[in-house]
C-alpha cells in the first residue's frame, strides 16, 4: 500500500525504482524495516517534486538494480534542477527528466555515469554492480532475475516507454513499478545476495575499505585489495599505480616454458614443439610456426581455430588458451578392483605464480613476495583456523588470489601483462600433461575418463594405487603444485567416485563413495542467479535417476512444483522477437511474447505456437514439434493445475540419458 511522504520522513535505507516516460516521473521506495511504500508521481496536474526532493535528502541508504548507473543519476539531476525548476510546468519538468534519462541509457555504452558515486545524495547498494551482472558473460535483467528467482509476475509493461502516459494509464505504471521494488527486495533477501553483502562488510572492517566496496564485484575486491597491499608495502600512491600497464607486441610461447616441462611420449613432444615454434600476436591470435607438427596435432574442422589436440592412448586431450580439456562419456562406477579417482590442483593459478615466480613487469619482482605473503599465505592460515577463520577474510583474499590472473588480461586493470597470463595458463596445461603422460607410462592399464584445466578423474586398479600416488608426490615436488584427492593428507579425503555419469568434461553427475552428490552443468539443479534455470525437472529427475534408480516417469509425473517446469527465452533488442500463435473459431491468432519469455510446453490441445521471428523476417518454432503457454504470470504454484504436457520433460530427460548410456565404455576396455 502506498502512504504520505511524512510516515517515512526518517526512513534509513529503501529499495527504490524509478519509471521515466514523455510526460511522467515515478519513483517509488520500500522501507526495509516497515515494509511501507511510499510513492511520488510528477504527472499531469500533480506534481511531488518538492516532496520528493525531502524525502531524497532524508534517506541514509538506497537499494535498487542497476541504480548507480541509472535511477540515481536521474535522482541527482532532479535534485540539482530543483531551483531551476521552482515555476515550471510539470511538461517542462518532465520533458527535461525524459530527455536526461535518455543521454543517460546512451552513456551506458561509455560505462560513465555523470555523477560519480561519491557525489549522489546517499550511499547506494546497487545489486546489478555487487553481482556483476554487467559482466556480459553474466548480464542479467531485472526480468531475467523474476524468472530466476520463481518471481509470481514478470510480466513487462504494455506501455511504450517513448510514448505520452494517458491518464488512465498511471495505476498500470505504479503497479509495475511496485511489482520491480517487490522483486529487488526479494533478490536483496535472497541468500547469495546476503552473503555478498556480509562479504563486503567482513572486509571493509578488516581492511578498512572505502563504503563503495559493497558495490564491487568479487574479482574487483580482489583486486582493489591487492592494489592497497601493493601500495603500502611499496609505499606507492594507488592513483599512480593504477595508470601503470606492460604491453606487448608479441610473445613467443618458447621463452615462457618452463624448463620442468619434459615430455617422453612422440605426442605430447609434438604438442611441446608445436607450442615452442607459437608466437601470439595482440594476445588473442595464435600464429603457428615453422615446425612440423605430428598429425595427432592437425585441428579438426569442427573446432575453433585456436585450439590443438593430442590424441594419447585413445583421449583426445584439446589445448586451447584458456585450459585442456579432455572427455569420454559413459556411466562408470567403481568396483572392488576399480577405483574412480578425482584429483585437482589446489588453487592452480595461484600457485603456478607463486611457484615459478610469475608477476607483471611492470608491479616488479617483489609483486610476488607480496602476492605470496599478503594474499595466498595469509588466506591459508585464516582457512586453518576451521570454525573460528574470519570467512570474510578467506573469501576476500581467495578473490584477490584468482583475480591476478584473470586481470593480467584485462588491459583496463593495473595488473595487465599478458605475458603473465600466457606464462600461467601454458604452463599449467604442460604440468597437467606431465601427470597425465606420466600415469599412463607407468600406470598402463589407468584410464583418463576426463582431464579439465587443474583436474584429471581417472580409473586406478587396486594394486596400483600406491604407485599411483607415488606418481602424484613425486609431480608435486617437481612443480611445486599441490594435488587434492589422491591421498589422505592434511586433513584432506581421498577423492573416489563411487558412480560417474559423464556426458562431457563440463557436465556430469558424480557421487562419491561417502555419498556425496556433485552436480555440474545440465545436471546442475541450484544454479546461480545469472544461468538459466529453465526445465529444472530435467535435472530433479536426473539425479534421482542416478542416485536412487528412481524412473524417469515416476519423478516428474508426480511432481507438482509448477517453477521447475517452467523455462525462459530472450529477446535480443533488434535482431528478433517472440510470439504466440493458435487458431480460434477459425482465425489466426497472433499474441506478442515478452523480450523474456517465461513458458512452459503444454498439451497439443491447449498449447500455442512459440514462434521466434528474426529481424530477416525468419520464423522458427521455438519448441518444435511441440505446443507453448506463456508463463510470465503465475497464479498457482501447483502444477497440476496447469495443462503441462509432461511427455516432453520426459524425453528430454532421456535424451541425456540416451547421450551418456548410448556411449558407454565398458570395463572390459582394460
Amino acid at each position: 500500500m502506498s502512504t504520505s511522504p511524512e510516515i517515512l520522513k526518517k526512513s534509513f535505507i529503501e529499495i527504490y525504482d524509478i519509471e521515466v516516460l514523455r510526460n511522467c516521473f515515478l519513483y517509488l521506495g520500500i522501507d526495509t524495516k516497515s515494509n511501507q511504500i511510499i510513492e511520488f508521481v510528477i504527472f499531469d496536474k500533480r506534481n511531488d517534486l518538492r516532496a520528493l526532493c525531502r524525502h531524497l535528502r532524508s534517506l541514509k541508504g538506497q537499494i535498487g538494480f542497476n541504480n548507480l548507473n541509472y535511477d540515481s543519476q536521474v535522482c541527482q539531476f532532479i535534485l540539482n534542477n530543483l531551483i531551476i525548476w521552482e515555476n515550471a510546468t510539470t511538461d517542462e519538468i518532465t520533458e527535461a527528466i525524459f530527455k536526461f534519462s535518455q543521454e543517460t541509457i546512451n552513456r551506458s555504452d561509455v560505462g560513465f555515469p555523470v555523477y560519480s558515486e561519491y557525489k549522489l545524495f546517499c550511499k547506494q547498494l546497487d545489486l546489478y554492480k555487487m553481482h556483476h551482472f554487467d559482466n556480459r558473460a553474466k548480464v542479467q535483467s531485472l526480468k531475467g532475475l523474476q524468472c530466476n528467482l520463481n518471481y509470481f509476475n514478470c510480466l513487462e509493461l504494455p506501455i511504450d516507454w517513448n510514448s505520452f502516459l494517458k491518464e488512465e494509464q498511471l495505476q498500470l505504471l505504479i503497479d509495475y513499478c511496485k511489482n520491480d521494488i517487490l522483486s529487488t527486495q526479494v533478490f536483496y533477501k535472497h541468500e547469495e545476495s546476503q552473503k555478498a553483502i556480509e562479504l563486503r562488510k567482513g572486509l571493509a572492517k578488516s581492511y578498512n575499505l572505502p563504503p563503495s566496496c559493497l558495490n564491487w564485484s568479487d574479482s574487483k575486491i580482489g583486486s582493489e585489495l591487492i592494489l592497497k597491499f601493493y601500495c603500502e608495502a611499496m609505499n606507492r600512491d594507488p592513483k599512480e599505480v593504477r595508470k601503470e600497464r606492460t604491453f606487448r607486441s608479441e610473445i613467443a610461447l618458447k621463452d615462457i616454458i618452463s624448463p620442468k616441462v619434459k615430455f617422453v611420449t612422440p605426442e605430447f613432444n609434438a604438442l611441446l614443439d608445436k607450442f615452442k615454434s607459437t608466437i601470439l600476436y595482440d594476445h588473442n591470435n595464435f600464429k603457428f610456426g615453422s615446425s612440423v607438427a605430428a598429425d595427432s596435432l592437425k585441428k579438426p574442422k569442427t573446432k575453433r581455430k585456436e585450439e590443438i589436440f593430442v590424441n594419447y592412448r585413445g583421449m583426445e586431450i584439446f589445448y586451447g588458451v584458456g585450459g585442456l580439456h579432455s572427455s569420454l562419456t559413459g556411466l562408470f562406477e567403481s568396483t572392488d578392483e576399480w577405483l574412480i579417482y578425482d584429483i585437482d590442483v589446489a588453487s592452480l593459478y595461484p600457485s603456478i605464480a607463486i611457484a615459478n615466480g610469475y608477476y607483471p613487469q611492470h608491479l616488479g619482482e617483489s609483486f610476488i613476495k607480496l602476492y605470496n605473503e599478503k594474499i595466498v599465505s595469509q588466506r591459508l592460515k585464516e582457512k586453518a583456523k576451521g570454525k573460528d577463520a574470519n570467512k570474510a577474510i578467506v573469501l576476500g583474499l581467495k578473490n584477490a588470489a584468482n583475480s591476478v590472473y584473470g586481470k593480467s588480461n584485462d588491459k583496463y586493470s593495473f595488473l595487465y601483462d599478458p605475458l603473465y597470463t600466457y606464462s600461467t595458463t601454458l604452463n599449467g596445461q604442460a604440468f597437467l600433461s606431465m601427470l597425465i603422460e606420466t600415469i599412463g607410462e607407468n600406470i598402463p592399464n589407468s584410464k583418463i575418463l576426463y582431464s579439465n584445466t587443474d583436474s584429471v578423474t581417472l580409473f586406478v586398479h587396486k594394486d596400483s594405487v600406491s604407485k599411483f600416488q607415488e606418481i602424484c608426490l613425486d609431480w608435486e615436488k617437481l612443480t611445486g603444485l599441490q594435488l587434492e584427492g589422491f591421498i589422505n593428507r592434511n586433513n584432506e579425503k581421498e577423492v573416489i567416485y563411487k558412480k560417474l555419469f559423464l556426458k562431457d568434461v563440463n557436465n556430469y553427475c558424480a557421487i562419491t563413495k561417502e555419498g556425496e552428490v556433485k552436480l555440474k552443468g545440465c545436471f546442475e539443479i541450484k544454479k546461480l542467479l545469472h544461468k538459466d534455470p529453465s526445465a529444472k525437472i530435467v535435472t530433479i529427475a536426473l539425479k534421482d535417476y542416478i542416485v536412487n534408480n528412481t524412473p524417469i516417469e515416476e519423478t516428474i509425473n508426480k511432481h507438482s512444483v509448477i517453477w521447475d517446469f517452467l523455462l525462459r527465452r530472450k529477446f535480443k533488442k533488434n535482431s528478433s522477437t517472440g510470439e504466440y500463435t493458435y487458431w480460434k473459431n477459425g482465425k489466426l491468432i497472433v499474441e506478442s511474447a515478452p523480450k523474456v519469455a517465461r513458458y512452459y510446453v503444454a498439451n497439443k490441445s491447449e498449447g500455442k505456437d512459440f514462434v521466434k521471428v528474426y529481424a530477416s523476417g525468419k520464423k522458427e518454432i521455438v519448441e518444435k514439434g511441440w505446443k507453448s503457454m506463456d508463463a510470465n504470470l503465475i497464479e498457482s504454484e501447483n502444477a497440476f493445475d496447469y495443462p503441462i504436457c509432461r511427455r516432453y520433460y520426459i524425453e528430454r530427460t532421456y535424451k541425456i540419458i540416451d547421450a551418456v548410456i548410448a556411449n558407454r565404455v565398458q570395463l572390459s576396455l582394460f
